[in-house]
């Protein structure tokens, strides 16, 4: 009995030590315009590879190991939301990059533990992705043959 009510307090001091987690994070995470320096730095952090640019993977891990917020990194919907809001506002759609990245911070703590519901995924069109695959291997098909006329392999 007693091993059973000490099994709960340990769970329940456990999920208060991750919520205190998130809300001594979140007051820190540098989404204000005077803060550049700071979005800078973090994002040097969670661009583990350097490359300029931060995938879902990276973002997840930075979440976990820069931050050392579990509450957070285990709430993948919020992840997931905040990085479908940021990715693609610039350049690459796969990925969040620099001048996304405020965004990305505004996503997570806007849906973040005790935040926003995020919203729900869009649908995945597989018809259309098919069809868009096809377009561009007819289109590639026919580059090809139009280089290999110019040079004279007909």
């Amino acid at each position: 009995m007693y091993l059973k009510l000490l099994l709960i307090a340990v769970c329940i001091l456990n999920v208060a030590s991750r919520i205190n987690e998130w809300s001594k994070v979140k007051p820190k995470i540098p989404i204000q315009e005077n803060q550049k320096q700071e979005r800078q730095k973090l994002f040097r952090e969670f661009d583990v590879n350097g490359n300029g640019r931060l995938s879902l993977a990276e973002i997840d891990k930075g979440v976990l190991d820069v931050w050392n917020c579990e509450e957070l990194h285990d709430d993948k919907d919020a992840l997931m939301a905040a990085f479908r809001e940021a990715k693609g506002l610039g350049g690459d759609p796969d990925y969040v990059e620099r001048k996304e990245f405020k965004r990305l911070l505004q996503g997570l703590v806007k849906y973040g533990p005790g935040g926003s519901p995020p919203p729900p995924a869009p649908e995945w069109d597989a018809d259309a992705a098919i069809k868009k695959y096809n377009e561009k291997r007819k289109k590639n098909k026919k580059n090809r043959e139009l280089e290999e006329e110019e040079e004279g392999y007909y």
